[in-house]
């Protein structure tokens, strides 16, 4: 069982936590730190997580840390419909914040599920398609990213229903990111 939680530090009241039972790297349920859950509750101890039901340990587990980003995928459209069979790139932009630089953010390290970041420019000298701009007009950089959608659609990843696309990436200090929207799947 591995617990992620984003922001975790020595007082960890409410935080979040994510917790993958069958460590596969997919959020099973989450659960707030001190939280008493379905009779369980987390204590956490230097990078251990232990679940305990009242007072008996039942699971231990690792967590690391992990920034829980916004994303908005098609920005400025609702539903985010995608028909899987078209040509061309799916916008997703990463949104910055007060607390939060997208700059900080490695490019080279952003994906959704298997598949990177397109490229763009010529077959010599490709460069990963992302930009920075305020894409919601709060006046906090942004940073829109593009997916091949024929690469998405072959990794399967619009298989599942709902439709469910999580952004994973690191910052440039190594900490792990994720973010996640929903899309709508529309017929040829």
């Amino acid at each position: 069982m591995t617990f992620y939680a984003a922001g975790l530090s020595a007082d960890a009241t409410g935080t979040v936590l994510e917790v993958d039972v069958s460590n596969d790297a997919t959020v099973d349920y989450y659960l707030t730190y001190s939280d008493l859950v379905s009779g369980y509750s987390i204590c956490v101890d230097d990078g251990t997580v232990v679940a305990y039901d009242y007072q008996s340990p039942v699971s231990t587990g690792t967590y690391e840390t992990r920034y829980v980003v916004t994303i908005d995928i098609k920005p400025g459209s609702y539903p985010n419909s995608i028909n899987p069979n078209e040509e061309g790139l799916l916008p997703v932009a990463i949104l910055g914040s007060a607390t939060f630089n997208v700059e900080t953010i490695n490019p080279s390290t952003i994906m959704i599920g298997s598949v990177a970041l397109a490229t763009r420019g010529s077959a010599k000298a490709p460069k990963l398609a992302f930009s920075y701009e305020d894409v919601n007009g709060d006046g906090y950089v942004d940073m829109m990213v593009f997916f091949s959608v024929q690469e998405l659609e072959t990794a399967g990843i619009f298989d599942t229903d709902p439709v469910l696309l999580t952004l994973t990436g690191q910052l440039s200090d190594g900490t792990p990111i994720t973010g996640t929207d929903s899309v709508r799947i529309v017929p040829p």
